[in-house]
Order: structure tokens, then sequence, then C-alpha cells
């Protein structure tokens, strides 16, 4: 039977090799975490050593893997100086038969980390921080030799795609992988679900079954999660292994937009990256969980997980919580004819390690990729190749880009996958808010056809800079609040825009930025990189998404205020009740956003009610400039954007003939 061992205790880091002052840490970790985070754009890229001292007593009836979650980006492994593997890419798992290395005994793992630059890995260019180290688990894994496959690309050995047969009747169809010493065929693999059980038998180390499961309860998003839990067994007791999967179906309408389970459900949510303050994508389950909560609790319910495979337990949670999941991989930026492998490697990554996840619905095959060179022949055939490749492993889930604004919108590029998405920064990158809505517009009358979503847009802002007359590239927490309600206003009077995805929930390391007082950060977040401060971004999703009823008073950090100032409150309250100083001074009825002009005295208690929730803020009136809530005239730098034309796109629009 399997047993996993996860070995993240007692490992030593150097970036230097064999160095006998190497100091002791856990994992995950990464050697970026501080200097990856703190601008400059000086961030260390070169090699990391780690080692670790295992004791195994070892047993001729088992094989021994090692399974990597992450190494970031190169790794070389070797047990008792013996090189067993090597991975390019670190954002995917990796496994590695360790068997013959091993001793009975002491042993010694030693990895060899890179996040060198190169032409030949994704990513190579991006606003944002390629970490090195082992930034996931480490798992031992002692199995029989007779097993569910642990060398297929990381993944489980099991595929289930649940296909409904009727409107009640689901199938599990099944596709089993198993390694074993000697002729495997005859022997059987069983699958139990609430008590159903149906069988396979092996031919050729694979073995197909179907189990039908005749009143399917499907997983409906946040509404409803649910999820079967299947129980594979080799043989008697080879190996077993516990695989979830849910049952349902969906499409996107061109004119209703995302339909699940046969009813419209408007995806709405964030985009992450797998970073957190001081440890970089080192992150732990704590933080992974906060960011879910954080998520849900603004009304939320998909994830864009960007720019590259994220942990088996953040997909697993989505599983658990009904968040829709983007899955994508790092090829991004700059596209690369010498990385065309390895995107193809890291897409059958993802998809085979992620396949049984219910909340994923698109494998997106690259980011922005034509910022540096445009639509190149080589670029094209990359994407219908990995398109292609997409399908051959899943056909059951829809293919997707996240597109640059300035992509002409009837480029080839954009028939390859099934969706197509644009991120749009009209109004932070270039001037124009507007411009938001009339490209989309224009895009939904010329195809009115095709699926359009928005992969990304976004306002940086730190919650330190404050103005009463906040505009374009002034980094304030009030510029970024009425960029994200004019966004949020666009999608809610267009039922046919088929996602949308803020760019970020959390503010990221990007090494490479030095503006908005804070180097090294990319601040478009609707809260901080360490996760204490819900900008006022964060709030209008509540009121436009959330159920839970609350009321926020805009400008908590915005204390020092002139004597004419106006008050603006976020509820999804019909009606809000403001009081200075314990005084009601007015009560309004509306949707989302209320505005009160007043006339302060020198300090002054602001509450604001809606039925039974409050919240309440000090302002102290001056008439003078206050250094501190500026950014000093400093605008946004076009990271990763050099060197193109930052206009829209025209989409030239069909004019009805007369005759």
């Amino acid at each position: 039977m399997r047993t996993i061992k996860t070995i993240n205790d007692n490992w030593t880091f150097s970036k230097k090799p064999d160095d006998q002052n190497a100091r002791a840490i856990n994992l995950p970790h990464t050697w970026n975490a501080k200097d990856g985070q703190d601008g400059g754009n000086d961030y260390y890229r070169g090699y990391g050593y780690y080692c670790k001292q295992l004791k195994i007593e070892k047993d001729s009836a088992s094989e021994y893997w090692l399974q990597f979650d992450a190494v970031a980006q190169r790794a070389t492994v070797y047990v008792n100086d013996q090189e067993v593997g090597h991975h390019d890419g670190g954002y995917s798992a990796f496994r590695l038969n360790v068997t013959a290395a091993l001793q009975d005994g002491g042993n010694t793992i030693k990895v060899v980390a890179d996040n060198l630059a190169n032409d030949q890995v994704y990513p190579q260019k991006a606003d944002f921080t390629f970490f090195g180290g082992i930034t996931r688990d480490v798992h031992l894994i002692q199995v029989g030799h007779a097993h569910f496959a642990l060398g297929h690309y990381g993944d489980s050995g099991i595929k289930i795609t649940p296909r409904f047969a009727s409107d009640q009747a689901a199938d599990a169809e099944v596709e089993v992988a198993i390694r074993t010493e000697g002729a495997a065929d005859g022997s059987t693999v069983t699958m139990q679900v609430d008590g159903q059980v149906v069988s396979g038998v092996i031919k050729d180390n694979h073995a197909q079954l179907t189990l039908t499961i005749k009143d399917a309860h499907r997983w409906d998003g946040i509404d409803d999660p649910y999820l079967y839990h299947a129980l594979f067994t080799l043989n008697t007791d080879d190996d077993q292994q516990l695989i979830s999967f849910g049952c349902r179906t969906y499409h996107f309408d061109p004119i209703k937009g995302f339909i699940l389970n046969g009813r419209p459900y408007r995806i709405v949510g964030a985009a992450k990256h797998e970073d957190y303050y001081g440890v970089g994508p080192a992150v732990t389950r704590e933080m992974e969980d906060q960011d879910n909560r954080l998520l849900l609790g603004m009304g939320g319910n998909a994830w864009r997980l960007a720019h590259y495979q994220h942990s088996d337990y953040e997909y697993a949670a989505a599983d658990r919580l009904g968040i829709l999941v983007w899955a994508e991989i790092p090829q991004i930026t700059t596209y690369m004819k010498s990385g065309d492998a390895n995107a193809a490697q890291q897409l059958t990554e993802l998809i085979c390690q992620n396949w049984n996840h219910a909340s994923i619905i698109c494998w997106t095959l690259s980011n922005e990729i034509t910022t540096s060179t445009g639509v190149t022949a080589d670029l094209l055939a990359c994407h219908q190749r990995l398109n292609d490749l997409a399908h051959r492993l899943d056909d059951s889930r829809l293919t997707c880009m996240a597109n640059a604004f300035m992509l002409e919108p009837d480029s080839e590029l954009l028939k390859v996958p099934d969706l197509r998405t644009y991120n749009l920064y009209y109004g932070w990158y270039v001037p124009g808010i507007d411009e938001n809505e009339h490209f989309l517009d224009e895009f939904h009358a010329k195809y009115p056809d095709m699926m359009i979503g928005l992969s990304e847009y976004g306002a940086d802002n730190n919650p330190a800079f404050h103005s009463e007359h906040p505009e374009q590239g002034d980094y304030t927490e009030e510029y970024a609040a009425l960029y994200h309600e004019h966004m949020l206003n666009i999608w809610v009077q267009r039922p046919w825009l088929g996602m949308l995805f803020p760019w970020t929930l959390a503010d990221f390391s990007a090494d490479g930025r030095e503006e908005g007082g804070k180097p090294g950060q990319n601040q478009k977040g609707l809260v901080t990189i360490d996760r204490r401060i819900k900008k006022d971004s964060y709030y209008i999703y509540k009121a436009y998404l959330s159920k839970q009823p609350f009321v926020h008073i805009c400008g908590h950090r915005y204390t020092k205020r002139p004597r004419h100032t106006v008050i603006k409150v976020y509820s999804n309250q019909p009606e809000v009740a403001l009081f200075v100083n314990d005084q009601l001074v007015a009560k309004k009825r509306g949707h989302y956003v209320f505005t009160f002009a007043l006339n302060l005295p020198a300090r002054s208690q602001i509450t604001a009610t809606a039925g039974n929730c409050r919240d309440s803020i000090a302002i102290t009136v001056t008439d003078q400039p206050v250094p501190e809530y500026s950014n000093g005239g400093k605008g946004p730098s076009l990271i990763g954007l050099t060197k193109i034309q930052l206009t829209r796109p025209i989409i030239p629009l069909m004019t009805a003939s007369t005759s």
C-alpha cells in the first residue's frame, strides 16, 4: 500500500555548492523573499543549493519516489551524489523514481535549483518577480511494485471525466494507468462511490471503466459545491487512491454569458498571484485560505490563478468552496520559439495534474504574448499546437488566451482558442476610462457570436495616498475606487460579458517597479500584499456582489481633509444614514454608492448606518496640503509595455446596406 511522507523539515540552503556554512531551513523556501520584493530589479538570479539527510529502512518489495510540488525555476536532483532527474518549470509538480539510488540507512538528497535568465523555460519577461527556490512541499512516496502510475507528468494516474447522459444521469468515465513489474494483464481496478462499485481489467498497463450516477448531484458553484469521492483500488490491496470529482455542465453563450448547469451564472472574481509579503511564493495553506475568505467575503465566485500553475491545495480548495477557476501556463509577454517544447510541457503538466478538479473551467495558453513581437507565424503556429494539445488531453474543457489591449480584434490569434479575453487598461496606462466600454461594445457589435471577457483591468493605488480630486496616475485610493466603480458599472449593464477579473486580489511582488511609494510591488490589488488592509476598491465589489449586509465609509486612512469635503459610502443596502458627531446629517436611498457633501467642524466623528450595519471614521480638518498623501506627481510606468503603440485598436463596425 502507498504511504506518503512530507519531508519539509531539516534542510540546508546555500548559494554556494558544498558550503559548510549552509544555513538550516524548512520548506517551502525562496531565496528571494526579501530582495524580490524591495525594488531595484536587482534580486538574486542564480543557483541555490539544498541538502537533506534522509534515513529509511529500505524494503525490497517497494519503490520509492520523490515528489516536488514546485521548484523554481529549474531543478536537478541528486540522491547520494547520483543524478536522478531534472525538471524545467517552476510551478508544476514532478516525481522521480529514486529506488535504485536510495540505500538502506542514511541518504543525502541534494537539489540544485536556479532562476537564471534563459531562452527555453517560461517565464522570462513579465511584471512579477521570478522567484527561485523549493517553493512548495516535498514528499517521499513508498509504493509496491504494482501501483497507480506515478511517472506520467506528475499526475495521479487516474482521470475522471463526468458527462451527463441525460438531465439527471451522469457517466463518470475513468482512464487508469498503472505501473508494475511483470505482466499486469488481467489485474483489476475497482472504483467505489457512495456504495456503487465498478471494475475494470488491466490491459497493457491501462484500464477504462464507467460508473453511472443515475440521479447526479451537480457541482453548482458557490451555491452547492457538491463533490463525489471515489476510492480506487488496484487488485485486492496493491495500491489505493481517493479522488474527488464533481458533475457539472457549462458553456459560454455570446449573449447570456456563462451558463452553469443550464442557468446564467455570472463570473466575477479576481486574479491572484501565489505571493505574500515576506515569503514570496512560499505561502502556507493558512495564507491560501485567507485569500479564499477575502474573495468570498467580497462576493466573488471565481479565481484567475495567474500567471502559472498554482498549488494543488488551491485548486482543491476551490473545488470544496465552489470557486470557478481559470488555470494558465506562464507563456507570457515575450514569445520564444526556443521555448515551444517547454510551453507544451507546462501545459501538459497543468492539465494532467489538475484534470479531476471540478472548479477548473478553462486551460489558458498564454498571457499578453504579443506584447514584444506582435503576431508572428511562429507564435501563431505555437498557439495552434497548444490549443490542439489541450483538446487532445482534455476534451471536456475550453481553451483560452488573455490578450493585451493593443492586439487587433481581427487578429488570427483570437480565433485559435475557444474563449477570447482582453486585458484592458484604459484609464490607467493610457487615457480614457470610457474607452473600456467603447472597446467592448464595438467588439460585441462586430462579433456578436463571439464570447468576450475581461481578464485584467486595474489601477495601482497606495492606501496611504489620497486626494479630494483624484485623477489617473496619482496612485490614490480614491482614484482606484472611482476606476473600479466604473468597471463594475460596465459589467452590470452587459450580461454578455463572459467574465470579470480585476487585477488583482492583492498587491504582489514586482521587483522591477519603482513607483507608487512602494518599490518592488504592483499595487493594483484590492488588498495590500500583507492582506492587512482592505482598500476602498475591495468594498465596491462587496457592494455589488455580496449578499451579506454591510456599510463602509471610504477613506479610513484619509483622516486629514479640507472643511468642504465629500464623504462616500459603499453599501449593499437600499438606504444609508450619515451622522456627524452623533447628529443625523442626511439619509439617502440608492444602489451601491452614496455620497454626502459636507461642511465639517474642526474634528468630526463620521458614522454611517445601513439597517443594523454601521461604520465610523474620525476626520481632522486642515486647509494645508498633506505631503504624505501625494506620490509627488510620478505617474505609472509601463512595465513590459514598451516599444508598442498604446492606443485602442479601431474595430470597423458592420453597416447596414440599403437597396
